[in-house]
């Protein structure tokens, strides 16, 4: 099984504000693109709202909600699952799956990562959506990449990827 998470978060651990993202980082963008590229990503139904109700170029794009089968006819190129045991099942493959938002699955999916990519935004800001705390002791830091602010990228990031220290749930 192989599921990640991928998720910028601030200081504060905010993540989102009234289903937007608190700033606009084109760096951070550009990266959760390359490293998701070729995968399958899983979002909630606001992430996906959040995105503009589209499927994401160069991945498969899966959608957790309640009412699978209203959604699958507007939007024939997204796959949407009704439970988290769905994306489970699919982990089973050798592709490989990043949970991209929100909140809740972040929640509900940090027990089966086995790889954390968080962009750490030096800046803490109002949200109402927080990621979860992650336990000390439970992670190594595999590699941290830092940028400092430039003129389209307003806040200090650092680019960090975790792999769990002790095998994961079944």
């Amino acid at each position: 099984m192989s599921i990640k998470m991928i998720a910028a978060v601030a200081l504060n651990g905010v993540i989102g504000n009234k289903n937007t993202m608190p700033w606009h980082l084109p760096r951070d963008l550009q990266y959760f693109k390359s490293v998701t590229r070729g995968h399958i990503i899983a979002m909630g139904m606001k992430t996906f709202t959040s995105i503009g109700c589209r499927a994401l170029p160069e991945r498969e794009t899966y959608v957790l909600t309640r009412d699978t089968s209203k959604m699958a006819n507007r939007y024939p190129k997204v796959t949407f699952v009704a439970s988290i045991d769905d994306i489970l099942r699919l982990a089973k493959t050798p592709q490989q799956i990043f949970i991209c938002g929100g909140g809740e699955l972040y929640e509900q999916f940090l027990p089966y990562a086995d790889t954390l990519y968080i962009t750490n935004i030096e800046v803490e800001v109002d949200g109402d959506t927080i990621f979860p705390k992650i336990g000390e002791g439970e992670w190594d830091l595999f590699s941290t990449t830092p940028f400092p602010p430039d003129k389209e990228n307003a806040h200090t990031m650092t680019f960090n990827v975790y792999s769990r220290k002790q095998p994961i749930k079944n």
